[in-house]
């Protein structure tokens, strides 16, 4: 089993993204992540899938996708491709203790998370990095009551045309 990521263009149709996701759902495959946005042209979203399946089972899914009415492309990006940019975003708010403030923002600190808010009770936190290294950070996080926690999954751009 491998981890991959996929790039979809689509027209902004109604139902399209139920379709993208039926076509998982019939391969009983979980989707890892989900991230759908619109692009510079007002019509068209960009949808990016993690998941994980059997080597075999990629070229089926990227045909069948690929074959959608409002599907425009469909573009592979295995994790270890390097001419894609991959970045994750993660937002973290944390319960603090006046004894265990000062531990958390310098935890914060070397780890290069910026404090979106600094509250007499809690810390809200963002991280911008790899899937591995957000991963790290969360569990370095134990310790403390995470009161709310959101991840984008990770997205990408091409670093070459």
């Amino acid at each position: 089993m491998n981890q991959y990521m996929l790039s979809i263009y689509i027209r902004d149709n109604h139902s399209v993204l139920n379709k993208i996701t039926a076509v998982f759902g019939k391969r009983k495959i979980n989707i890892d992540t989900f991230s759908a946005r619109r692009t510079q042209y007002p019509q068209i979203i960009r949808v990016t899938i993690t998941f994980t399946c059997l080597n075999g089972e990629i070229e089926s899914i990227k045909d069948e996708l690929s074959g959608l009415l409002d599907t425009i492309s469909v573009n592979l990006k295995d994790f270890e491709n390097k001419t894609d940019y991959v970045e994750e975003l993660l937002l973290v708010n944390v319960k603090v203790e006046s004894y265990n403030k000062n531990i958390l923002m310098d935890y914060l600190y070397n780890n290069n998370a910026d404090i979106v808010f600094n509250g007499s009770e809690n810390i809200i936190s963002r991280l911008i990095s790899s899937t591995p290294e957000i991963d790290r950070f969360v569990d370095g996080l134990c310790e403390y009551e995470i009161v709310d926690i959101n991840r984008t999954g990770p997205i990408n751009v091409q670093m070459e045309l």
